[in-house]
């Protein structure tokens, strides 16, 4: 299964959803900065914590992530209907006329690099199911599940799509409002993913409609 994503965070969490099993355990540090010359007596010593991996297991492996980041709802998006080149649209997400720096230069060129391996499998994955991962008040994310409808329109490659809640409950029994995936716990995924929405094909050609 393609697990389709439009942002690099969330690719990351998703990826150690995916390599995680319920039972795992994982440690973290826990270290203070402070500005120079604060007393010895105000800095806390780095503590290291323990904890049981508690997320459902989502099969398969971070091989199956796939980051779409070509930043769908802004700029010309000419070329961008299925067989296109796409290249008016590597001009929009490299800015010319910024003075980028080379290591962000380096950074867009691996985005975009990505970007097109994800294509490709989108374009190759035949009977393979794709999940896309969204937040529906996100541009880029409701654009982006447009987009691959639009994609895959003429295929009957399986279609789901796991639409985030608007709020979640942190694990100190908080409730927060989720503005992005990024937001969302990768311990949280599993559950998610077990209320993904299977795309009939009228809600496919209207989604595909609404981005052409």
């Amino acid at each position: 299964m393609l697990e389709v994503v439009f942002e690099q965070g969330v690719a990351g969490g998703l990826k150690i959803a995916k390599s995680s099993r319920p039972g795992d355990k994982w440690f973290s540090v826990q270290a203070g900065i402070y500005p120079e010359g604060a007393p010895a007596e105000f800095r806390e010593s780095p503590r290291q914590k323990t904890r049981t991996w508690t997320g459902l297991n989502l099969g398969g492996g971070q091989e199956d992530v796939a980051p779409l980041l070509l930043a769908l709802s802004v700029g010309d998006l000419s070329g961008l209907l299925a067989g296109g080149t796409l290249v008016s649209r590597k001009t929009v997400l490299k800015h010319p006329e910024e003075a980028w720096g080379e290591d962000v230069l380096r950074c867009l060129d691996e985005s975009w690099d990505t970007s097109m391996e994800t294509l490709r499998r989108l374009r190759e994955a035949g009977s393979e199911p794709v999940r896309v991962w969204a937040v529906p008040w996100c541009p880029d994310d409701l654009c982006g599940v447009y987009f691959v409808c639009n994609l895959l329109r003429d295929v009957k490659t399986p279609i789901s799509v796991v639409w985030a809640p608007r709020e979640s409950v942190r694990r100190d029994g908080v409730m927060v409002e989720i503005r992005g995936l990024g937001e969302v716990s990768p311990e949280e995924l599993g559950a998610m993913a077990s209320g993904a929405t299977a795309l009939e094909p009228i809600q496919r050609r209207a989604y595909a409609d609404r981005w052409r």
